[in-house]
């Protein structure tokens, strides 16, 4: 949401455009990540420029967001590739190699959890593992959402000590 917020900003109509407007045009070209909407939402209606200062590069072209845009997700396997390809002193080289491969190896520990959840949440109807997988849906109650990410940040390990937990 933030490169497409960022950038929807630097076109904005600030003394017109509501928060609202542009929340909700910003949330259609979201695709990596889910939109959640929360806090005072009275604010809505105050148009942008309450909130953002005009940018001397209003009308200039908008960076493509799809190029070197990561799942945030990804982003500790991003890292530990890009530390392992750029390193040149061999022991450091196969710290980085063994940082890499723990990595990739608690990515397929969550993958089989999660995998195992959706099973038996889905046992005996056909194709809910499929659509649960890859469905994108609204979130409607923020309150159970929040329950579940709590529980799952409680009960799952925490793979490293600067990742949050939860998977």
């Amino acid at each position: 949401f933030s490169i497409a917020w960022m950038e929807d900003s630097d076109a904005g109509k600030f003394a017109s455009e509501t928060i609202k407007t542009q929340v909700q045009r910003v949330t259609k070209r979201t695709t990596k990540s889910h939109v959640t909407t929360f806090g005072d939402l009275k604010i809505e209606s105050e148009t942008i420029g309450n909130f953002e200062s005009a940018n001397p590069f209003v009308g200039a072209e908008l960076a493509d967001s799809e190029v070197g845009a990561y799942n945030a997700r990804d982003i500790p396997l991003h890292t530990a590739y890009w530390q392992y390809a750029h390193t040149t002193c061999p022991k450091a080289k196969a710290a980085a190699w063994n940082k890499l491969q723990t990595i990739v190896e608690n990515r397929k520990a969550d993958e089989a959890l999660f995998t195992a959840v959706k099973n038996r949440a889905c046992e005996g109807l056909h194709g809910c593992t499929e659509e649960m997988t890859h469905s994108r849906m609204t979130l409607k109650d923020n309150t159970c959402h929040r329950a579940l990410i709590n529980a799952v940040h409680e009960a799952c390990p925490r793979r490293e000590a600067h990742n949050t937990g939860g998977w």
